[in-house]
């Protein structure tokens, strides 16, 4: 351009104007297209962080155990959580099948960018993963994040912690007076109660997948939902497993595809008689409304056994629309679980857990009768108050501030990592 400039230089003072003014114009419009071709390539997305809108649905298959087609993009809350993780583990395991993304909460004061460099280094790889607290979000920021998913596992829990201020007298008790069924005094935070989080944190979930056009949810629940004296009822007088219930019931009315999974106490816990864990080492064993409490002599469960059933449960059509309970015989007794779930559910014969208030009520009575009581007492449940609400079940009232979402609609924090 400067020696065409330089040979105007000599032409008539009109004649030199026009061609600058030329020059100038082609100029322009070259900085103009390579600038919009800039911009557009910076804005284009890579192949990891390109999302999908996707119209994939979840078919079951009259010829086999299993739906056939393309990815299931299975969004997993809960994801860092000791079962939840092995869930996605198992996800990426069968990356011919499913793709993984995940809702994660962020621990203390750490950053959103912090938060996904650890679930990096959780699951040793990039994953789309989302940063948010369920108990403190609304359904519009949950319902965005799961747009394009089949599925939903849930498998958020509010989580007990033990008191120290009973540890020394549960010691006293074992060691001294042998009672080796002593047990410390649990609780919960103050912003991680079961209300908050198994039925307003698993309802707002229900809703957004719904709401999202997701065509399965699988929620992680717990075993001894018909019994009000179950020891997991009576931590702080919170009430983990009938809150619990609760969402279960709601999920069923929701209308969407569902399977529910009671899982017993899971392997492993903390103790010094900590039992082996590994998964496919035991007889599974499934069944509803409890029973398995009565008839069998255990009530454990390797985590690795409840993940490997719950992402087959992705793909079987004889495991939707059903709700059971899950355990395991002793490591070494029966015969071991082949892994196949659905010769497993047929042991069934159809069985789905009724959600009844007879089988609360039988057991509430059998509670009274073993204490003594002489007339029953009136029952006021969270799985009550959710048959006698009017009109859109109301929460209760220790959680009626307005949620905001905290879910971030940034575009980077649903990259995934990097």
């Amino acid at each position: 351009m400067l020696p065409s400039l330089l040979d105007t230089a000599a032409e008539p003072r009109g004649v030199r104007v026009n061609k600058i003014e030329q020059l100038l114009n082609t100029s322009f419009r070259v900085f103009l297209c390579s600038s919009v071709l800039y911009i557009a390539n910076l804005l284009k997305p890579s192949p990891q962080c390109r999302h999908t809108r996707s119209t994939r649905r979840l078919l079951p298959s009259s010829s086999s155990d299993t739906r056939e087609g393309t990815r299931l993009k299975v969004f997993v809350t809960g994801a860092t959580g000791k079962t939840g993780r092995i869930v996605v583990r198992k996800l990426f395991e069968r990356e011919q099948q499913f793709t993984p993304a995940v809702l994660v909460r962020p621990e203390g004061k750490q950053t959103e960018e912090e938060t996904r460099a650890n679930v990096e280094r959780y699951f040793k790889r990039p994953v789309e993963t989302f940063v948010g607290d369920l108990t403190d979000a609304d359904t519009s920021s949950l319902t965005w994040a799961l747009f394009g998913c089949d599925a939903l596992v849930i498998c958020t829990s509010a989580t007990p912690f033990v008191k120290l201020s009973s540890l020394p007298g549960t010691i006293f008790k074992k060691v001294v007076l042998k009672n080796m069924h002593a047990r410390p005094a649990f609780c919960f935070d103050k912003g991680n109660m079961p209300e908050q989080v198994d039925w307003l944190g698993q309802k707002l979930q229900i809703d957004a997948a719904k709401a999202a056009g997701v065509k399965h949810v699988i929620l992680l629940g717990s075993i001894g939902g018909t019994k009000p004296e179950h020891f997991l009822n009576q931590i702080g007088g919170a009430h983990l497993l009938e809150w619990k219930r609760k969402a279960e019931e709601y999920l069923i009315a929701s209308g969407v595809p569902y399977t529910i999974i009671h899982a017993g106490e899971l392997l492993p816990h903390p103790g010094p008689s900590m039992q082996r864990s590994e998964g496919g080492r035991r007889e599974l064993v499934v069944g509803v409304d409890d029973t398995v409490l009565e008839t069998m002599d255990t009530r454990v469960i390797p985590r690795e056994d409840v993940a490997e059933v719950i992402v087959q449960a992705l793909t079987t059509p004889a495991a939707t629309n059903r709700s059971f309970d899950l355990v395991s015989k002793h490591e070494g007794v029966g015969e071991v679980w082949d892994k196949r779930l659905r010769p497993l559910l047929d042991s069934l014969r159809g069985r789905n857990c009724t959600y009844s208030r007879e089988a609360y009520d039988t057991n509430q009575r059998s509670q009274l009768n073993m204490s003594g009581a002489n007339s029953p007492r009136q029952v006021h449940s969270p799985a009550e108050s959710f048959h006698t609400a009017q009109g859109e079940n109301t929460p209760l009232s220790a959680f009626k501030s307005p949620m905001k979402a905290v879910i971030s609609p940034r575009k980077a924090a649903m990259s995934p990592l990097t």
